[in-house]
């Protein structure tokens, strides 16, 4: 039956492709998500068009999808498109330049970062001359967002340019640029409790063990949220290191903390957990962690039995 299955999938890449030109953007958007997924390799030149298009999801889908293809194809046309309009879109290329992994990318992610800084310079001062204007006093005792992150005002614009930053910088770090990983662990250590969360999705995605470190210091963010994406990222990343920490998680207040702790020690497969896991099976107060420990519990144990 598996043999019948290519040809299904090429019929239907041939219609996806086609509908990258409706005259509906949320079909072609929908349609390069779903050309992403289904990874065939004759959608990269449509997709490398459609980063082109008008709409923005549509950019967004594109640039998604060649990530999940990773042709190197797409290394420049995507490079070219660090300089898109939309800081999303932006966000989204540098993941996919990361996917791929071509070296080619590095000089235009430096520059676009050098640019992205720039920016995000000409914002903070701006930001910085309003919030001294006594005319606005009365405006930023009501509005409590406008605190300080990093050393700079935290406006909505800077938090948008920094997120960005993150992109480019785990890039760069992801093709063997290590001098940016600074970028990385200094914002964990911010005020601004949204980039601390950017920053450790930033941290998961270079996939590298020095990693590791920061996101122990991260499951212990004040911000439960937080503390989840941590574990989540430890998990994803694998490292033993991780377990102990993880283990002392699971007895984290907040219960999407420990359904994340949960499944990643899953996910790292290492037995030292069994016993941890099977306490918070049947003695959680949360169905659903109960239910993510004893997924994690089979997991590990299919693993050794596998060795």
């Amino acid at each position: 039956m598996g043999a019948l299955a290519p040809p299904v999938a090429a019929d239907r890449a041939d219609d996806l492709i086609g509908d990258l030109h409706d005259g509906d953007w949320q079909v072609r958007a929908e349609a390069a998500m779903a050309l992403g997924e289904a990874g065939d390799e004759r959608a990269v030149v449509p997709l490398i068009e459609a980063l082109r298009d008008d709409v923005r999801e549509v950019r967004l889908n594109a640039a998604w999808a060649l990530g999940e293809i990773g042709d190197e194809r797409a290394t420049e046309p995507l490079a070219a498109a660090l300089n898109d309009q939309v800081r999303e879109v932006r966000c989204v290329v540098a993941i996919a330049l990361g996917k791929i992994g071509d070296d080619r990318a590095v000089g235009p992610l430096k520059e676009a970062l050098k640019e992205e800084d720039r920016d995000a310079s000409e914002v903070s001062a701006e930001a910085q001359i309003k919030a001294e204007d006594p005319k606005l006093i009365e405006v930023e005792n009501k509005t409590p967002d406008l605190q300080n992150s990093s050393g700079c005002p935290c406006v909505a614009d800077l938090c948008d340019h920094c997120v960005v930053q993150l992109c480019f910088a785990s890039t760069l770090v992801k093709l063997g640029r290590d001098e940016y990983i600074d970028r990385l662990t200094l914002a964990l250590q911010g005020e601004d409790r949204f980039l601390r969360k950017e920053a450790v999705g930033a941290l998961a995605r270079i996939d590298d063990p020095r990693a590791v470190g920061p996101l122990l210091e991260a499951l212990k963010d004040e911000e439960p949220w937080i503390r989840s994406e941590a574990a989540k990222a430890l998990g994803e990343i694998g490292d033993e290191r991780g377990v102990d920490p993880l283990i002392g998680a699971l007895e984290d207040e907040d219960p999407w903390v420990r359904w994340a702790t949960a499944k990643a020690l899953g996910e790292i497969g290492d037995g030292r957990a069994l016993l941890p896991l099977a306490v918070l099976a049947s003695q959680d107060d949360d169905g659903g962690v109960r239910e993510a420990a004893g997924r994690a519990i089979e997991r590990i144990g299919f693993g050794y039995m596998e060795v």
